[in-house]
C-alpha cells in the first residue's frame, strides 16, 4: 500500500535507485525515444501517475540519472585565473568531460528535444551540478571588465552568450574536443570577440 507521502508524489530511497537504475540502463542499450514512464513503471513495477509526480518531463528523470551514474559530471567553479583567456580556457576544460559525454550518440535524441525546449545555459547544466554555467560565465566578464580587458558596456549581449553557443556546437557535431580544441576556441574566437568592445567606436 502507497503512504501518504508516496501518494504525494514522494519515493523512497530503494524506489528512487530503482527507476533511476531502470533510466541509466535505458538510455545505454535502447536509447533516448525508448524512455517513457509507461516503460520505466513496467520495468519497475511503480505507478505510472507516481512517477510523473516526481518527473513531469522525462528530461528531468534522465538528469537526474546522470547525475547519479555518470562518471563525467562537472562540478562547475569559477575560475580566477588573473586574466580573461586563461579563466576561459580553464572554464572550457572543465566542462570537458560532460561536452565529450554528451557528444555521444546515445545522447543524440535527448540533446536534440532540449535544444527545443531550454536554453544553451540549461543544456551544459545537464551534466553538471554547482553554479550555471551563464552565472560562471558573467562571474568571468564582470571581472575582465573590472581589470579592463574588456567592457562590459560595449560588449554586445549576442557575445556574452557565445562561450555556451560554442560548447553547444561541440556536443551538436559529435566533435571529440581535446584541450587544444577548446583552447582555439578561445584564442581566435572568443578573445577576439570580447576584447573588441574596448574599442571605442565614433
Amino acid at each position: 500500500m502507497q503512504t501518504l507521502q508516496q501518494t504525494a508524489g514522494d519515493l523512497s530511497d530503494s524506489q528512487l535507485n530503482l527507476v533511476l537504475t531502470a533510466a541509466w540502463d535505458m538510455l545505454q542499450h535502447d536509447g533516448y525515444p525508448a524512455i517513457t514512464m509507461a516503460a520505466i513503471s513496467v520495468h519497475t513495477g511503480i505507478k505510472k501517475n507516481l512517477l510523473i509526480r516526481r518527473w513531469p518531463k522525462r528530461s528531468l528523470l534522465v538528469r537526474e540519472a546522470l547525475i547519479k551514474f555518470d562518471q563525467q559530471i562537472v562540478t562547475l567553479k569559477t575560475p580566477n585565473s588573473g586574466n580573461l583567456q586563461q579563466d576561459l580556457i580553464k572554464l572550457f576544460n572543465e566542462m570537458r568531460p560532460e561536452i565529450n559525454e554528451l557528444s555521444q550518440p546515445m545522447f543524440d535524441d535527448f540533446i536534440q528535444e532540449q535544444l527545443m525546449a531550454a536554453s544553451p545555459n540549461q543544456i551544459l547544466s545537464l551534466a553538471s551540478t554547482g553554479p550555471n554555467f551563464d552565472h560562471v560565465i558573467q562571474t568571468i566578464l564582470k571581472r575582465a571588465d573590472r581589470h579592463h580587458e574588456i567592457n562590459m558596456g560595449q560588449l554586445p549581449q549576442q557575445a556574452a552568450a557565445l562561450p555556451e553557443l560554442m560548447l553547444i556546437n561541440q556536443i551538436i557535431h559529435h566533435d571529440h574536443s581535446s584541450k587544444k580544441d577548446l583552447a582555439q576556441i578561445v584564442t581566435k574566437i572568443l578573445m577576439p570577440v570580447m576584447t573588441a568592445s574596448k574599442v571605442k567606436w565614433i
